[in-house]
């Protein structure tokens, strides 16, 4: 016989029997094995209870300062000010984005210059085409030209330029607590005053902040001030 046909012959019936039992008796063995060592959906292990550690900051979560009152600057007491704000980081470059776009959005953009069809002149052709043995010329108000239009020169358009608004919080954050820090920041109970006139104000200030009595002459100096 064919070695082929020598095993098929061998391969009864109850071979393939015998061979299913003893697969199916193994398979069940690691499924018992398995669920043992596995829990099911059914039994649940004892849970232990969960810890959650927050960090605490040995800082306070403000700052004393000192209220004072407006007409005097006498000192009345003492007020509570959020750290996050009075006590955040001084970030200079942060600083000089801010500053350079608030600049930027102050400035009016009216500039304004006349191109070569906006200059008032004559449209006639200047000179011939052919028998001069000089350069064409069209018009005398182009460019190269005594009297003529500017050319590429600045017209009406908007400076303002995109800062984003978590750098706009931030950089006024770091001038806050930049102004505390150097003791520069006066914090008043009010406003209120006796009068509305400008002159009591400015006779306030250059008396009560000694801060502001340089500014205060330095202005009183300029031309729009009028000497009063």
């Amino acid at each position: 016989l064919h070695p082929g046909q020598f095993i098929s012959s061998m391969w009864t019936k109850e071979w393939k029997t015998l061979l299913l039992r003893q697969w199916r008796s193994q398979r069940n063995l690691h499924t018992r094995i398995i669920s043992e060592i596995m829990p099911t959906k059914e039994s649940t292990l004892p849970t232990q209870p969960k810890v959650i550690l927050k960090a605490v900051s040995p800082l306070p979560t403000y700052i004393q300062a000192w209220i004072h009152d407006f007409e005097t600057n006498t000192p009345l007491g003492i007020i509570n000010l959020d750290r996050k704000i009075f006590g955040s980081p001084i970030r200079k470059d942060l600083l000089q984005r801010v500053i350079v776009w608030q600049r930027d959005c102050l400035r009016q953009g009216t500039h304004s210059s006349k191109n070569r069809s906006e200059v008032r002149g004559t449209t006639r052709k200047w000179a011939a085409q052919k028998g001069r043995g000089k350069a064409r010329v069209g018009t005398h108000r182009a460019p190269q030209f005594r009297g003529g239009g500017v050319a590429h020169g600045p017209k009406p358009r908007s400076h303002a330029t995109d800062l984003p608004r978590k750098v706009q919080l931030f950089g006024l954050r770091s001038a806050l607590a930049t102004k505390f820090a150097q003791n520069q920041l006066v914090i008043v109970d009010n406003l209120k005053l006796k009068t509305h006139k400008t002159r009591d104000l400015l006779s306030i200030l250059a008396e009560t902040y000694d801060e502001i009595r340089s500014c205060i002459k330095k202005f009183a100096k300029s031309p729009c001030f009028n000497g009063r």
